[in-house]
């Protein structure tokens, strides 16, 4: 697979949306090296931060089109690799999927694939698990 040439531009949705252990960072907090213009930290980022793929930037074009950035329709998707085929795509804010242009990037992509809708994870929205708190949820 060839390097992507894509960008991230303005999005900065992996910074916020995700949890990072090596920062103490829960997920739906925006990441403190997060800056308008990229990480504060780029060059000492964590593994995971190193190593995270995002779809949008590796597709590079041949999937997802540059109107479906993950901060401009409200998800963003990550595979499951390892079991039965399935995309994942997250909220970033609750939802967010329902939105017109998450709807049709999440209907396109279920003619392939199963598509599963993760519901966002902001502080402010406790995640549970029949009706208890789930804590340190990744």
């Amino acid at each position: 697979m060839s390097e992507s040439t894509r960008q991230c531009g303005g999005c900065n949705v992996c910074c916020a949306s995700m949890k990072v252990t090596a920062l103490d960072k829960p997920a739906g907090v925006e990441c403190p090296h997060m800056t308008p213009t990229g990480c504060g930290n780029y060059e000492n980022r964590p593994e995971v931060c190193r190593t995270w793929y995002c779809m949008w930037v590796r597709d590079d074009g041949r999937v997802f089109d540059e109107d479906e950035r993950p901060d401009k329709i409200g998800v963003f998707f990550s595979a499951d690799i390892e079991g039965e085929p399935v995309l994942y795509a997250h909220e970033l804010e609750p939802g967010s999927s329902q939105l017109p242009e998450a709807m049709e990037t999440v209907e396109r992509l279920a003619q392939f694939l199963p598509v599963q809708v993760i519901p966002s994870r902001k502080p402010t929205t406790p995640l549970t698990l029949n009706g208890k708190p789930v804590p340190d949820a990744a």
